[in-house]
């Protein structure tokens, strides 16, 4: 058997990388309550709605099954190709209750939670669990009202009888098995998702937002080993000289690097992908090529290296959204953003691309003050909560009393602490006292 030679990619020393920092853990009591009880109707409702959907799916594969007919005088064999239609689709038909809680974890309590700023992974986890019961539940509870008895969401008993001509008495073992299997599936597949959506997310502590949609490049094989040494030596000189084209010619290395919307001097994220095709002769001596794609490193990096690397890769950034906020902490549930427009809180694209304070997030460039500086100042008693420089949504919402210790916490040895800090003059009079 002959295969293709892999090309080598440079070892990316564990030593030069810096993980993505874990999310803090914090979720808002109101977000909570949103993701919890809130959703309990939508669940209830959209249980219901599975219903009926699964119905229409199984009428589809149950009613091929059910074909007969005479195939002697026909070419092929149509009925028996209806069957074995019908059967693929009724196997695919087991996947439906995970997609149902997939869904469901990740488009309603996974975009709650993302909202209402939830950074707990494990507590988003466990609401799409809460909630793919309560889908289970609203399915379970109609079928009980409609039919008087216990039905599958997969093959519907009633629509069994009338696609077979047959009568089910009771309840059969199989329609138990299936019940138990679609329950643990739906609740399996809401919590995974639910799970991953928040987890798979990144947030900016310093500016109280997620980080925005990757930026995305596919580059050639040959920028492999200079991207290494501006990465391992901080030194950006290796990639003066190199002119960069996107390319889908394999092999290639996928880029994706995304970072605070807000702040200029926040760390990013960067993630490598490589990606080559393999061609082999089999046991036959046919060729064939295969696709692959092997993780090469995912990395934070300082604010600075970051948006001269994605510049300098021409890496292409994602549309522009339209952000609407209601200024301020909003409840809890919203980032600090006080400019845009007043009334409707649209925020501009030259909004979202000028530098704002990383105290008080007024726009416009001020005094650059390095972390370890920042850090100390807080070590020294600088309390931004207690100066006026922003409120306190601890105190104000009744999350657990006041957010100073927790910031503390963050800007001194945590996140906040591994980037410099933009400050306006207003916030500086007040910091300075401290530097």
């Amino acid at each position: 058997m002959f295969k293709s030679v892999l090309p080598i990619l440079p070892v990316m020393p564990d030593s030069h990388l810096r993980h993505k920092p874990e999310l803090s853990g914090i979720c808002p009591s109101k977000t909570l309550v949103l993701m919890f009880l809130a959703s309990i109707p939508i669940s209830l409702i959209l249980g219901v709605v599975v219903h009926y959907l699964g119905i229409v799916f199984a009428s589809i594969g149950l009613g091929l099954l059910s074909i007969r007919g005479e195939h002697e005088t026909m070419t092929i064999n149509w009925p028996f190709v209806a069957n074995l239609i019908g059967f693929v689709f009724m196997l695919l038909m087991l996947f439906y209750p995970f997609l149902v809680g997939y869904l469901d974890g990740e488009q309603i309590i996974g975009r709650i939670g993302k909202r209402g700023h939830c950074r707990n992974a494990r507590i988003a986890g466990l609401a799409g669990a809460f909630n793919g019961i309560l889908i289970y539940l609203g399915h379970t509870f109609f079928s009980l009202i409609v039919y008087g008895r216990l039905s599958s969401l997969i093959i519907p008993s009633k629509l069994f009888e009338s696609i077979f001509n047959t009568t089910i008495t009771g309840t059969p073992w199989w329609v138990y098995t299936l019940i138990i299997i679609e329950f643990i599936t739906l609740v399996i597949g809401a919590t995974v998702a639910a799970k991953l959506f928040i987890g798979g997310s990144a947030y900016c502590e310093k500016h109280h937002t997620w980080f925005g949609d990757w930026s995305n490049g596919n580059l050639p094989y040959e920028i492999a080993k200079p991207l290494s040494d501006v990465l391992v030596y901080q030194d950006v000189s290796k990639l003066q000289n190199i002119v960069l084209q996107d390319t889908h010619k394999d092999p290639r290395v996928v880029i994706k690097m995304r970072g605070c919307p807000t702040g200029l001097s926040c760390d990013m994220e960067m993630s490598a992908n490589f990606t080559w095709q393999e061609v082999y002769r089999n046991d036959k001596g046919e060729l064939k090529t295969t696709q692959n794609t092997k993780p090469w490193f995912n990395t934070m990096l300082s604010g600075e290296l970051g948006q001269f690397l994605e510049e300098k890769l021409q890496l292409e950034k994602p549309e522009p959204k339209e952000k609407k906020t209601k200024g301020g902490v909003a409840k809890g549930l919203e980032s600090q953003q006080p400019h845009g427009d007043k009334k409707t809180g649209a925020v501009s694209l030259e909004e979202q691309q000028t530098p704002v304070c990383d105290l008080c997030n007024t726009s416009g460039r001020g005094t650059i003050v390095k972390a370890p500086d920042m850090s100390e100042a807080v070590r020294l008693g600088f309390n931004p909560y207690k100066e006026g420089l922003f409120p306190d949504a601890g105190k104000m919402f009744g999350q657990g009393g006041s957010s100073y210790a927790g910031w503390r916490d963050e800007a001194i040895n945590g996140s906040l602490s591994q980037s410099d800090w933009n400050i306006c003059d207003k916030c500086m009079t007040k910091l300075k006292l401290y530097l």
